[in-house]
């Protein structure tokens, strides 16, 4: 599942896609990120339950098709009752 944080500009430095800021945060699953191939600039979360991957990241060709998150505003909960 594509999270939105690539390496594309500088290998190994990796930003969010929606506001361009560096990470400081990672969730690398083991041996990640390895840009195999030399090709691997995008980010996804392995969800498959591969022991020692699930939930973590991994970094991924990004020609490649996958899911991915969307992130939104959080709405006041005033509004969604009525």
């Amino acid at each position: 599942m594509y999270i939105g944080l690539n390496d594309l500009v500088t290998e190994g430095t990796f930003h969010w896609i929606a506001n361009g800021k560096q990470a400081t945060y990672f969730n690398w699953g083991p041996t990640q990120p390895n840009n195999r191939g030399g090709n691997e600039n995008c980010v996804a979360m392995r969800v498959d339950q591969v022991i020692g991957f699930n939930y973590s990241w991994t970094d991924g060709p990004c020609t490649v098709p996958t899911t991915y998150i969307c992130e939104m505003v959080a709405a006041d909960i005033g509004n969604l009752l009525g």
